[in-house]
């Protein structure tokens, strides 16, 4: 995205901001799916599509969920946890979580390039905004671990009430759109992000207190895997 010199008042509406950029994501995945249709690139163009959102966000969520996987594999008390968190070292369970989560992603995306029609595109493409659009409900509604970081520099500048607003209106319009492309795979990714949404909630707050930058990264990662798991199981169920 351009690099602008932003203010705190610049930031009222980055909550729903967020899923613009999933949008833009998802554009681009729908687009390289349709091209490794038409090419009978499944197996490349599978690892594509798993490295085209590392490119495009430069890695800044796997970041956050090689803090959060090396933090929640400590096992230690909330403080020490928190403490990982700020670490920008990595540790063997970090590197092991991620690698298993790419690989995972890549067999999935190579699933669905072999067997799901070419309409598929846009249910691909829905994933990397509902894996953002969830985020940002983080963002604008839920207490953060601590008073220092970026989740607490968005969340105590952005206006949280006309965020909700917002974010609601978009994600009624996505779910719209996803229920009139299809509404079996409509239902079962929006099911499965709303009981991964609940389930974060729970855990973050049970293991730091809140949510953090780093969690809201591994958020967005955990729910590309999943809609991406779901629609290739999807596909070789139906």
């Amino acid at each position: 995205m351009p690099k602008t010199g932003l203010k705190t008042e610049d930031l009222r509406h980055v909550p729903a901001c967020l899923p613009i950029i999933g949008a833009l994501l998802g554009l681009l995945e729908a687009l390289l799916y349709y091209g490794i249709k038409r090419l009978g690139l499944w197996a490349a163009g599978g690892l594509l599509m798993a490295v085209l959102p590392l490119a495009f966000t430069g890695g800044i969520h796997a970041d956050g969920f090689l803090d959060v996987s090396d933090a929640l594999s400590s096992y230690a008390s909330r403080e020490k946890k928190l403490e990982i968190l700020k670490d920008p070292h990595i540790g063997a369970f970090a590197v092991i979580r991620f690698s298993g989560l790419f690989l995972s992603e890549a067999a999935f995306c190579m699933i669905l390039a072999e067997k799901a029609p070419m309409e598929a595109a846009w249910e691909i493409g829905s994933v990397f905004i509902l894996s953002r659009l969830l985020a940002s409900f983080g963002l604008a509604c839920c207490k953060g671990a601590k008073e220092a970081g970026l989740f607490f520099q968005f969340a105590s500048a952005a206006d949280r009430k006309a965020s909700r607003a917002v974010l609601v209106m978009e994600a009624l319009i996505l779910s719209a759109a996803m229920i009139s492309a299809g509404w079996i795979p409509a239902f079962i990714l929006l099911a499965g992000n709303a009981l991964l949404f609940w389930r974060y909630i729970v855990k973050m707050k049970k293991e730091f207190g809140g949510i953090t930058g780093d969690t809201e990264g591994w958020l967005i990662c955990v729910s590309e895997g999943l809609g991406l798991a779901l629609l290739a199981l999807g596909y070789l169920v139906l």
